[in-house]
């Protein structure tokens, strides 16, 4: 069974495709969740992946994990990494609000990240009074996750798919095979 439909090249091609994973100007949840997929799939043990992760971050995340100690394992690098990003989008939102609107040209340039990080919406009269319930059931077909709950499902450590504890979505025994690969 295994010589007819194994793919020996499969952890070769995720760890090419891993090596090209960057953050970009995006938000450290959705580089992670990249990441997280991609590295399940290269059998590389936890060091190869924290070194990873930390080459595909953005530079100033880079510049924040420069003096820190190194973590422990790829999800305590993750869980600090997002607290940081979170944290930096924050001060920008916050020196935003407070400068003029007729500053000077060294105040006025452009921000290089997201003013909606999936961790703080924005605030408008509908997120006030809307709930999510404790729980989301599984969604057949092409439906994704909320961007909450995906973090949260991240940062619990559980399968992007089910929401159990124990494997990752590259090997949720509840996910259909035939989507694995795709």
């Amino acid at each position: 069974m295994g010589r007819v439909f194994d793919h020996p090249v499969r952890g070769s091609v995720a760890a090419n495709r891993l090596l090209t994973v960057h953050q970009g100007s995006r938000s450290v949840e959705d580089y992670a969740v990249e990441f997280r997929i991609t590295a399940a799939e290269t059998g590389w043990n936890d060091k190869a992946l924290q070194g990873a992760f930390k080459n595909g971050l953005c530079e100033r995340l880079k510049d924040e994990l420069a003096p820190r100690e190194d973590s422990g394992d790829l999800n305590e690098l993750i869980t600090l990494v997002i607290r940081l990003d979170s944290r930096l989008r924050e001060r920008q939102r916050e020196r935003a609000s407070r400068a003029p609107s007729t500053s000077s040209s060294r105040f006025s340039s452009p921000p290089n990240v997201s003013l909606h990080s999936p961790l703080v919406p924005p605030f408008t009269s509908s997120n006030a009074t809307s709930h999510r319930p404790t729980e989301e059931p599984m969604h057949l077909g092409r439906a994704h996750l909320s961007p909450a709950e995906r973090t949260r499902r991240m940062q619990a450590g559980v399968c992007l798919y089910c929401g159990q504890n124990g494997h990752y979505i590259t090997s949720c025994p509840v996910r259909p095979k035939e989507q694995a690969r795709q």
